[in-house]
């Protein structure tokens, strides 16, 4: 267990401290208008499996676009730095560049800790190991299960034994 959240601090540091820390030379955050319409489209895929499962009823398509919005304010205010980008990744997604390779290997090693995840991070995690997640949408994917992961590892005390 020890070795694993080893793994997960490697990964949550690199992933999601350093760019926090890097988000602009000036101090204010950057973000990505193509990784910002990634988290919208995640959410609206999210919300449309749970409307198709049953799990959420929705009663007019307005309802549903308020749905995703607010869903979106909620990761927002819960993630404040998960939006934040720096200028070299800017430039990346800008330009349509996105490491789905390692970021496939980061979902892999989070879902690997078994933790009781957030239905937004199982839908995540599920469908990245289905390969229907790529480019924006998977790296907004795996920020939305880096933090979730992050914050449930605190509540923990990410304590070896612990799961």
């Amino acid at each position: 267990m020890l070795g694993k959240v080893c793994l997960v601090a490697a990964v949550l540091v690199t992933a999601v401290a350093m760019p926090l820390a890097a988000a602009d030379d000036v101090g204010s955050p950057r973000h990505s208008r193509v990784l910002d319409a990634a988290f919208r489209r995640l959410a609206t895929r999210f919300l449309r499996s749970e409307v198709e499962s049953g799990k959420l009823k929705i009663a007019a398509s307005g309802d549903f676009d308020r749905m995703v919005t607010k869903t979106l304010e909620f990761l927002f205010s819960r993630y404040p730095g998960i939006r934040s980008v720096t200028a070299e990744e800017s430039k990346r997604f800008e330009g349509g560049q996105f490491d789905d390779r390692a970021n496939l290997e980061r979902v892999d090693a989070l879902a690997k800790l078994h933790l009781f995840l957030p239905r937004l991070s199982i839908f995540v995690v599920d469908n990245a190991h289905a390969r229907t997640l790529s480019g924006a949408d998977l790296e907004a994917g795996t920020r939305i299960l880096e933090a979730d992961v992050s914050v449930l590892l605190k509540a923990q005390g990410s304590k070896p034994g612990r799961s």
